[in-house]
């Protein structure tokens, strides 16, 4: 087999074949590489590489053509069966021969990604599992040229048929979605499928019986499901034609996806068509050789069924920057203690289904045994969705459902996105179909829903959409209260938020409060440096042994403020069960806060916890009238101080939670934002805990931005240049090889 494959290879790099071909890959990979990363500063090499993924319809024909069509043409392939080294031994020789062609060519791209990287931060997890994936479909694609060379004498023809399987391979993905999906068209299709393949296996086998009996039973077959079973031939074409979508597999590399059964898909091709190669060369023995091709087809297709059975947890590994189609640890808590089936139905045409959500929803069925996935094709099935819903739903849009209960995500919920004005075009900014899922399982299984209730009447600030959206993911219903007009605060209250007063409430607004506490209330307070008076609020504070200092905290310790602004703290998170999972190491960031004092001349059934707490080197300043520096200065109280609590008081069974935040700056959309959404997970965890939930279920949606990278025009003009000069040194040297070993 070295001697086979050391020959093949020499003839490819001692004709221009070899040097034409990786060229022309590298050619056409550098200009996409040149205007896609470079001048557009685009930083996921994987999407250069799915772009250029057509060229192996003219790369493979060329690298192929000859192999083994040559040796027919020129009499000699008789020959393989008489040499002494075996048939496999030569196939497999000549095969990966061409290999290593296409293999050398994309070594070369390896230094790609690592070129990137000098410009910005590049994912070279993500980089060099898309070059994974392209050079496994280019060694399918290989694989089929070669065999397709041994099955005629002509170049030409071996070329052009090359061409024309390797397309109709690229664009089953668009016969798919073209082809109707209901049973009655199904059926008629399958009819001419299985005399085309009677027809082709004739063809192979010269033995009309046993093309016929194969037909006879084939048709059979399809009349009996399409009587008896007529749902399953629904959408059954676009199902099998989907095993030949050969770029689906590759997508999920070119996403940052290690996909196992992509790797067994493709190497699946490649035996086969090797299998199919050496079957060919001894066509006098095709016809008794039919069985065994059957059976090994058989193998194939068994062994790449039992692959994609085996949960997808063990088989795909998220590589991608932020995690995308990784499940959180709060998801993975929350669905392992299920006890109550859930179906979760995937509303979308067949061959239209989204591949990022589908991948979720596979690790999401993965987690539990209670949880089911369908897919159900509105064409196909019409009336389904009216039962959920009377709304027209977009493809790809998820109904979740638990005995009478269910929830309908729309598609536009899963996708965020944002106007973006310097082009007029709005931009998909984040996928939430974890956040939407989990929120939507949480609400059909749960009995009760919790509400809170948002205290008006004081000039309170509002909440954002992103957090309001947030806590209603947490399947919380918010609605407003004004005590002033209500005598209480109604009985089916979770929760109760004071945000941001900038008046005082008054004596029978606090009298209503402390009864609602009393009687196990949960109040969470958010309040603002002000000057204003604000002796009830204050009272009510006091009731629970908490206070605040005048003045603003200013932070001595640089780790611990936002960069150039010291009253922009980045406090550090203590340990404590309102805070949830969060540690230390979490950031979050809080604007303008004053020191709570937690007091111990408080009753002894009252217990204090501090949530956030400053560095030793922060300090207070009083006088911010006369304010002339941040620096500390002398008379500035200086220490560690607290500037968030949580406090419980158990009494006669009955549990009271109050959260007190000294800057309701923390519930600011821009603070979250600027420490990664830190701010809302604090607050939904804080939120979880005030209304008895284990965890909070609100996770963030996963942002989709991009960070481009920095090239300047210069670099991306050398660098461009650079992955354009090495083909052009690869034909010039093959050329001078060429023309040498003509002379001799």
């Amino acid at each position: 087999m070295t001697a086979i494959y050391k020959k093949e290879l020499r003839s490819y790099f001692t004709s221009m074949t070899g040097y034409i071909c990786m060229a022309f890959m590298l050619v056409v990979i550098g200009i996409y590489f040149a205007v896609i990363n470079l001048s557009s500063g685009y930083p996921y090499f994987g999407y250069t590489l799915s772009c250029v993924i057509v060229l192996f319809l003219l790369m493979t024909p060329v690298l192929t053509m000859r192999i083994l069509a040559e040796e027919k043409n020129r009499k000699t392939d008789q020959l393989l069966l008489t040499a002494p080294v075996s048939l496999w031994k030569i196939v497999i020789g000549k095969y990966l021969a061409m290999v290593t062609v296409f293999g050398l060519a994309l070594l070369i791209t390896c230094f790609y990604p690592l070129i990137l990287s000098r410009f910005g931060t590049v994912s070279l997890p993500m980089a060099y599992t898309a070059i994974l994936g392209y050079f496994l479909y280019g060694a399918a694609c290989i694989a089929i040229g070669l065999f397709i060379s041994s099955v005629t004498e002509s170049q030409v023809i071996a070329a052009l048929l090359t061409f024309f399987v390797l397309l109709v391979f690229y664009i089953t993905g668009v016969i798919t979605n073209a082809l109707p999906s209901t049973a009655v068209a199904s059926f008629v299709i399958w009819i001419f499928v299985v005399l085309f393949a009677a027809w082709l296996v004739y063809n192979l086998t010269s033995n009309i019986k046993i093309a016929v009996a194969a037909a006879i039973i084939a048709e059979a077959v399809n009349i009996i499901i399409f009587f008896v079973k007529s749902e399953w031939m629904a959408g059954s074409v676009a199902k099998v034609l989907g095993a030949f979508n050969m770029t689906s597999f590759f997508s999920n590399f070119g996403s940052g996806v290690f996909d196992i059964t992509g790797i067994v898909y493709y190497l699946s091709i490649i035996g086969f068509c090797i299998f199919l190669t050496i079957q060919s060369i001894q066509r006098k023995r095709w016809g008794g050789d039919a069985l065994m091709t059957a059976v090994v087809l058989a193998i194939v297709v068994v062994i790449n069924l039992v692959v994609g059975q085996i949960p997808v947890k063990y088989t795909q590994f998220d590589l991608t920057d932020n995690q995308l189609y990784t499940i959180t640890d709060q998801t993975k808590t929350f669905v392992k203690g299920l006890d109550s089936d859930v179906d979760v139905y995937l509303v979308a045409q067949s061959g239209q289904e989204d591949e990022q959500i589908q991948k979720v929803l596979e690790r999401y069925e993965s987690l539990s045994s209670h949880i089911k996935v369908h897919t159900k094709d509105p064409v196909v099935n019409p009336s389904f969705t009216k039962q959920y819903t009377d709304s027209s739903l977009s493809d790809n849009s998820l109904i979740v459902v638990c005995g009478d209960k269910y929830k309908v995500i729309n598609y536009s919920d899963i996708y965020q996105s944002e106007f973006n004005y310097s082009t007029y075009s709005s931009q998909t900014t984040g996928f939430d179909a974890e956040g939407q899922l989990t929120s939507a399982i949480d609400y059909v299984t749960s009995d009760t829903l919790p509400k809170l209730y948002t205290l008006t009447g004081h000039d309170e600030a509002s909440l954002s959409d992103t957090l309001t959206s947030q806590i209603e993911k947490e399947n919380i219903d918010i609605e407003e209260l004004n005590l002033v007009t209500s005598e209480s605060v109604p009985d089916d209250a979770d929760c109760l938020m004071i945000n941001g007063p900038q008046k005082d409430i008054t004596a029978d607004e606090k009298d209503r409060i402390l009864s609602y506490m009393e009687n196990g209330g949960h109040v969470l307070i958010f309040t603002d440096y002000t000057e204003t008076d604000m002796p009830n609020l204050a009272e009510l504070l006091n009731n629970y042994g908490l206070s605040t200092s005048a003045g603003l905290i200013f932070e001595g310790n640089s780790q611990y403020y936002y960069p150039g602004y010291p009253s922009y703290l980045i406090p550090r998170i203590q340990s404590a069960d309102a805070v949830g999972s969060m540690t230390s190491k979490d950031l979050v960031l809080m604007p303008y806060a004053q020191n709570i004092n937690i007091s111990d001349d408080v009753r002894s059934t009252v217990t204090t916890e501090a949530l956030l707490q400053t560095s030793s080197k922060s300090y207070i300043k009083t006088d911010l009238k006369n304010l002339t520096t941040t620096e500390k200065a002398s008379g500035d109280e200086e220490g560690t101080f607290t500037v968030g609590a949580a406090v419980t008081e158990n009494y006669n069974d009955v549990e009271t939670k109050l959260v007190y935040f000294s800057s309701s700056a923390i519930l600011d959309e821009n603070m979250n934002q600027a420490v990664s959404g830190g701010n809302y997970e604090l607050i939904s965890n804080v939120m979880s805990w005030m209304i008895d939930k284990e965890e909070s279920i609100s996770i963030p949606t996963k942002s989709l931005s991009t960070t481009y990278l920095t090239v300047t025009a210069a670099d991306a003009g050398f660098w461009g240049a650079v992955v354009i000069l090495i083909p052009a040194a690869l034909v010039i040297g093959g050329g001078v090889v060429w023309f040498r070993r003509r002379r001799k």
